[in-house]
């Protein structure tokens, strides 16, 4: 099923390309996807206002309670809004204060001269939350903006309209059109409800923009024009498979190319990123960065030291396998790192010459020279030694020299039945048993102490250069019943106990922060179900603006069970002053296939980056002890 919305004539401020992104979306679908119902809301003069497609309130509405009647569990659910946000001052103790309430502007049911608001918070309650406890698969696209700031700006088509509340009085055909409210799913947190953006519960939602920031519309040389995200968005799918990537790979390709342009503007990805469009994923590579061609040429790695790279790390390039001209994904070009940047990283051509019509190439890591400084160590006695030392050279695992004076990070010693134990760099057991497969292959236990290295790795991130200056702008730290506790230190708990990740900004431009949970399966997962967390510069008059994320700290089943009493969690914090993608640092449980991703879509031209010197971040780590008693 897909619901595409797109709204140009709007008694107040009309934009330009809101038809025109749906249509061409909805044209893409149609040739691309089989046996899929496609609903159409759109402002044409060939459209009559009393039409079922008009996009008003009651016709948009409708449409969506129909498809959670009809659906089944499994279908997939495509919801495209082209149009104009807006934004509603917190009035209640539910409301988000951080965003404000944030809401889709529909025209009104009754008289077409004035418009009526879709809030998030009946979104979620009324039409999602129903489609997501019936096993629907949904994806929300809102090509809008929710930026009140922008809109006093001049010139640009920002799609943002300022709220009205004549135009929000209540309305008893709304209220007919409601009905009851639905019953919510257990263990949902009353005070989310309006936080719907922030917090997709089972859903996943790509927005333009952050709720701080602008999003507009981008004017083609033919004088077309097109909501930014639409538009390449829609070009993203003519790749092969694209409508079965995953969200994730989607949207790192949006990141690369809003990059790209002048106006800042950085997509948002909330909920599920795993997730399809449609049907089935389409997995292909193990890559999950990228390279471009900057505006000087230069061939720019969009990761580095912050992601764990180091000068002279090489990397596998191939061509992404949705460029519009490419004949072949077979040609391979080795590159290596000589100029380290914090965010990005210049890489050099080792062995070949690339396409110049080529913008945007998978990079697949080929060494992480980091991973040195996490040596193990092999017990003397150890069970066929030298097998391990062969395979874990294959596995780009360095092992600590018995003259060598550097700790190890990971001790491998002998087990009682043959088989080996790993213990951390206070000899403390950690992983048991490791041994050959019956083929006798290492492989499978290697595999998870290079896992471990990459874990400890990501741990330690810290940057020790971050200026002074950057550092000022912004302050974190952790509050729980009795304590406010910084970076470094150990925040004891008990068992479901909540704290709360306290996220300031004194200077005077958005910081972006990355947050990840380090969990004691020794997974590295994203803690927000989101790619970042943008928080705005503090208000005239203001000292700092400061976002609260509550945290419940559990002990997991599989710990209890195994007779422990107490575990470890890190709370991993990035902040960098620009939108960064960090999944290359993501880990699943130890033993778990780290998925596939699918290759990303690129746009011909040229990219504008920060230079290497003005990337500045910080990485701070919290330790978490969580206990039963």
């Amino acid at each position: 099923y897909a619901v595409l919305v797109g709204i140009n004539s709007y008694p107040e401020q009309p934009l330009r390309g809101c038809v025109r992104d749906v249509a061409e979306i909805g044209k893409y679908l149609e040739h691309a996807t089989s046996r899929l119902k496609i609903q159409t809301f759109v402002t044409t003069e060939s459209v009559d206002k009393d039409s079922t497609t008009h996009p008003t309130y009651r016709n948009v509405t409708f449409a969506l309670r129909a498809i959670s009647l009809e659906a089944k569990a499994g279908d997939y659910v495509y919801i495209h809004f082209s149009g104009h946000g807006t934004k509603i001052e917190p009035d209640d103790d539910f409301s988000n204060k951080t965003t404000g309430d944030l809401a889709l502007v529909l025209l009104d049911t009754r008289d077409d001269d004035s418009v009526t608001y879709l809030t998030g918070a009946t979104l979620a309650r009324y039409y999602l939350d129903p489609m997501v406890r019936k096993g629907l698969v949904v994806t929300l696209v809102l090509d809008c903006c929710f930026s009140a700031s922008v809109y006093r700006r001049d010139g640009a088509a920002v799609r943002f309209l300022p709220y009205n509340a004549r135009n929000d009085l209540y309305d008893p055909e709304i209220a007919e059109l409601l009905g009851p409210e639905p019953a919510s799913r257990a263990g949902r947190n009353a005070s989310m409800q309006k936080n719907w953006l922030m917090d997709p519960d089972g859903y996943a939602i790509l927005t333009a923009c952050g709720p701080n920031e602008e999003g507009g519309e981008i004017i083609l040389e033919s004088g077309e024009a097109h909501g930014k995200l639409s538009y390449f968005l829609r070009r993203s799918f003519s790749g092969s498979g694209g409508c079965s990537k995953p969200l994730s790979i989607i949207f790192q390709y949006l990141c690369a190319e809003f990059r790209g342009h002048a106006v800042r503007q950085n997509p948002v990805l909330y909920g599920n990123k795993d997730q399809a469009f449609f049907g089935d994923i389409v997995l292909s590579t193990n890559s999950s960065l990228q390279a471009i061609r900057s505006s000087n040429g230069e061939l720019r790695l969009l990761a580095g030291r912050a992601h764990g790279f180091c000068q002279g790390d090489r990397f596998e390039l191939t061509p992404s396998a949705c460029h519009p001209a490419l004949t072949s994904r077979d040609a391979v070009t080795h590159t290596v790192i000589t100029r380290l940047g914090g965010l990005t990283s210049i890489l050099a051509i080792e062995d070949a010459t690339l396409d110049e019509s080529q913008v945007i190439w998978d990079a697949i890591a080929l060494t992480q020279l980091r991973l040195r400084d996490y040596p193990i160590y092999l017990h003397p006695n150890l069970p066929m030694k030298e097998h391990w030392k062969e395979a874990l050279v294959k596995q780009r695992v360095s092992i600590l020299k018995e003259d060598d004076s550097q700790r190890a990070a990971f001790h491998i010693t002998p087990g009682e039945s043959g088989d080996s134990k790993v213990r951390d760099e206070q000899e403390r057991l950690v992983v048991t048993p490791l041994s050959p497969t019956r083929d006798g292959s290492f492989l499978q236990s290697t595999e998870r102490i290079e896992h471990m290295t990459k874990f400890a790795l990501v741990k330690d991130l810290v940057n020790d250069d971050c200026t002074e200056s950057f550092r000022k702008q912004f302050d974190v730290h952790i509050t729980t019943r009795h304590n406010q506790l910084s970076s470094g230190a150990i925040v004891a708990v008990r068992h479901k106990e909540d704290i709360r990740l306290i996220l300031r900004n004194y200077g005077t431009k958005s910081l972006f922060f990355t947050i990840y949970d380090m969990r004691p399966s020794w997974e590295v997962c994203n803690l927000l179900r989101a790619s970042h967390k943008e928080i705005p510069p503090p208000k005239p008059g203001d000292q700092c603006f400061q976002q609260s994320i509550k945290i419940t700290m559990e002990v997991p089943e599989w710990v209890i069970e195994k007779g422990l009493q107490a575990c470890d969690d890190f709370i991993k914090v990035f902040v960098t002053p620009e939108s960064t993608l960090f999944d290359s640092l993501e880990l699943p449980k130890l033993g778990e296939a780290k998925k596939k991703t699918s290759p990303n879509r690129n746009h011909d031209k040229q990219y504008h980056l920060t230079s290497l010197e003005q990337e500045d971040w910080a990485a701070l780590t919290f330790h978490i002890h969580v206990s039963l008693s």
